[in-house]
């Protein structure tokens, strides 16, 4: 069977990278390097994009705010980016994020959490969590609404996603939406989860050259049509993934 050609354009770049064969000897701090040297420019701009460190379980807990134009209060979106635990950063998933943040007129905070082999589980949860937490609490500050909070990840991250939208119903932060995505670009596609699970496929994932996303742009997410999807629920007064104010 030929390899699917939306899957060829992710090979051809890996290639292109220079990237060997993965073995348990690989450093992933290579990879790691590789990746976010491919990310191209996103072309994106937002009234500010701002690095800083929130409190976390295990240290800092490095995070970038994305801000779109306008002072009335926004949603805010926690995004989680994809990579299997290992990989991904703020940098593979800028041009994702400021799709999002124009798309959704929505700020959005994109955790970097810890991953593996050097932290296993369960301190990316841990920290996923603890951003939630965070960003529920400094909302305002940040010049969102914290009465319009979304949870949001790619791949490993709405894997993150899911789990801090289960752990907040145990009276964690209250918020509208969980968006969870999948990492190819068909049979998968990403769901949104509801006060009692997980329901309503979302737009699939598109491959291509263009701008932002992962691994440097050749894996681009439909980020428009879930900003889109955000923007909606954002504004939804219906009952939302986490627990209830």
């Amino acid at each position: 069977m030929p390899l699917d050609p939306q899957a060829q354009v992710v090979i051809d770049m890996i290639e292109s990278m220079g990237v060997g064969d993965l073995t348990p000897e690989t450093d992933p701090d290579e990879i790691r390097a590789l990746m976010n040297a491919a990310v191209l420019p996103s072309g994106i701009e937002l009234a500010s994009v701002t690095d800083r460190e929130i409190p976390g379980p295990g240290g800092p807990i490095p995070v970038r705010v994305y801000r779109p134009e306008g002072d009335a209060p926004k949603p805010v979106v926690v995004y989680y980016h994809g990579g299997g635990w290992v990989l991904g950063s703020l940098d593979t998933h800028d041009g994702t994020c400021r799709r999002l943040a124009d798309g959704a007129d929505a700020v959005v905070v994109s955790v970097d959490y810890r991953m593996g082999p050097e932290d296993r589980f369960p301190a990316a949860v841990d920290d996923s969590y603890a951003a939630l937490r965070w960003v529920a609490e400094h909302a305002a500050e940040l010049g969102g609404d914290p009465d319009r909070l979304v949870v949001a990840g790619d791949s490993a991250g709405g894997n993150l996603a899911a789990v801090v939208a289960l752990r907040a119903r145990e009276g964690g932060p209250a918020f509208r939406r969980d968006l969870l995505r999948g990492d190819s670009g068909r049979g998968k596609n990403a769901y949104r989860a509801d006060q009692t699970g997980v329901s309503g496929q979302l737009p699939r994932l598109r491959v291509g050259e263009e701008d932002g996303g992962f691994i440097g742009g050749a894996l681009r997410h439909d980020a428009d049509d879930a900003a889109r999807e955000l923007a909606r629920g954002c504004n939804d007064p219906g009952r939302g993934a986490g627990r209830q104010a």
